[in-house]
């Protein structure tokens, strides 16, 4: 394999996914306090977000422009976006399955429980709506 060779790059798309999947496994273990695996898992969205805006922002605009670009791994915009599709979706599921299966459920057994809006009760559903109101919206409009 010679440097100019594709084969000795790695992809930096899907490079940066390997990397969520570290943060993954440590919100994974269950040797971790509860709480550093939900943060860990917190962070996963922050991961996604970014990725979504930067990343995947920049090769769609090569797709669009009809660019035939190729990154040093010799990769299409195309062919790491549909590998990036690929492990999003693979990500996806493993997080929300733990989320869904692991952490939500011990939280709720440390009395910290995740509850959706929809099962709130009539008061505590309008201080959240008040709440958001007053501190979320203002933050979040020009």
């Amino acid at each position: 394999m010679t440097p100019d060779s594709p084969a000795a790059y790695l992809n930096r798309e899907l490079s940066w996914l390997s990397f969520s999947r570290r943060v993954l496994a440590l919100a994974e273990d269950p040797g971790q306090p509860l709480l550093e695996r939900v943060k860990f898992a917190g962070i996963m969205g922050m991961i996604y977000d970014e990725f979504a805006m930067t990343r995947v922002g920049g090769l769609f605009r090569h797709v669009l422009r009809g660019d035939r670009w190729r990154g040093p791994d010799g990769l299409s915009a195309t062919e790491v976006l549909q590998a990036c599709r690929v492990e999003l979706h693979c990500q996806q599921q493993l997080v929300a399955r733990l989320v869904e299966e692991q952490l939500r459920p011990a939280l709720c057994d440390m009395g910290t429980p995740i509850v959706d809006v929809k099962d709130l009760d009539p008061r505590a559903a309008a201080w959240g709506g008040s709440w958001r109101h007053r501190c979320v919206g203002p933050a979040t409009s020009s």
